[in-house]
């Protein structure tokens, strides 16, 4: 049970005031609209400003065109039998980004997906056991089989934010928030469980076990085998150049016995090509491959990753050890 911040790009702590000129002007009603693609859900009714989603699976599926919680609406997630632990995925498919200035209540794991951003205001309180919002996606078949979970950046674009100025409690499990941009002013309460931020990163895989839970994945550097390569290289011919003696010698010759050449001989030398011998080169490629990383070795700096600076409070249990 631990928290860790971790980042690839730079988290950015915004001011209060600089986020309320940013953040979308709360609505006078809302609640979730357009649910499609269901699985697992034995109904959902709405009566004045409350809305309930009933469960009759522990793994549901919900998927909504918008999905916004005015001041004073409330979302409730129950499951038929009472059951507690439960979870069902909320996908936001519409475009828009969700705006949370109500309350959502669960005794099971809510998760929120919506590529296009989330935005949790002033006035939002989130009471779940966990709660796992990104703007990353993860498959239906991978959330229905349980076990780890893979969320992924499925159109390999730009993906949204998450901005938290409320208040967040995950009074037995953990919270998790994996977005592009992860900023919180709000209050982060986990007593019971874990926090982490994971932002920038485009593939995040979250284990259902183990003291690490969070791991991302990331191109790391591989030393490969030093290669030799080896080249010929051929010189230029050269031309011989006869050199003159130093100094004149005394030549006595004998006319008679001169004889009148019958041709004129001229001897060119013959140069061979100069080969030089093969000069070897070291070569070391630099190459990288994608390996899952644990937050543990975010965290130790050794991808050169530094803690984030997230403002607003957090809460975990006092045994543990907080980086931020």
């Amino acid at each position: 049970m631990f928290v860790f911040i971790i980042k690839l790009k730079q988290v950015v702590a915004l001011t209060f005031s600089f986020l309320l000129v940013l953040a979308p002007t709360p609505l006078v009603y809302a609640l979730p609209q357009g649910q499609h693609g269901m699985q697992g859900i034995q109904g959902i009714h709405t009566a004045n400003q409350t809305m309930n989603v009933t469960q009759s699976a522990n793994r549901a599926i919900v998927n909504w065109d918008a999905y916004n919680i005015a001041g004073g609406e409330t979302v409730n997630y129950l499951h038929q039998t009472g059951a507690v632990n439960f979870s069902v995925l909320n996908r936001v498919t519409g475009g828009n980004i969700a705006q949370i200035y109500g309350t959502i209540n669960s005794a099971g794991n809510v998760y929120l997906i919506n590529p296009s951003g989330i935005m949790i205001g002033s006035s939002g309180l989130i009471n779940v056991n966990s709660f796992i919002a990104s703007t990353l996606d993860v498959t239906d078949g991978n959330f229905l089989a349980g076990g780890s979970l893979t969320f992924k950046n499925i159109d390999s674009g730009e993906f949204g934010s998450i901005t938290n100025l409320g208040q967040i409690k995950a009074s037995g499990g953990d919270i998790y928030l994996i977005a592009q941009d992860v900023n919180n002013e709000g209050l982060l309460s986990a007593p019971n469980g874990s926090i982490a931020i994971a932002a920038g990163y485009q593939e995040v895989m979250l284990k259902d076990s183990g003291e690490q839970r969070l791991f991302v994945r990331v191109k790391r550097k591989v030393e490969k085998e030093e290669a030799v390569v080896e080249e010929e290289v051929v010189a230029e011919e050269e031309p011989v150049v006869a050199e003159a003696p130093a100094e004149e010698a005394e030549v006595v010759v004998d006319l008679d016995a001169v004889e009148e050449p019958d041709a004129e001989v001229v001897a060119e030398a013959d140069p061979e090509p100069v080969v030089e011998e093969a000069v070897a080169e070291e070569v070391v490629a630099d190459t990288y491959e994608d390996v899952w990383v644990s937050v543990d070795e975010i965290k130790s700096g050794d991808l050169g990753s530094a803690p984030a600076e997230i403002e607003g409070e957090i809460e975990t249990p006092a045994e543990d050890s907080v980086q931020i």
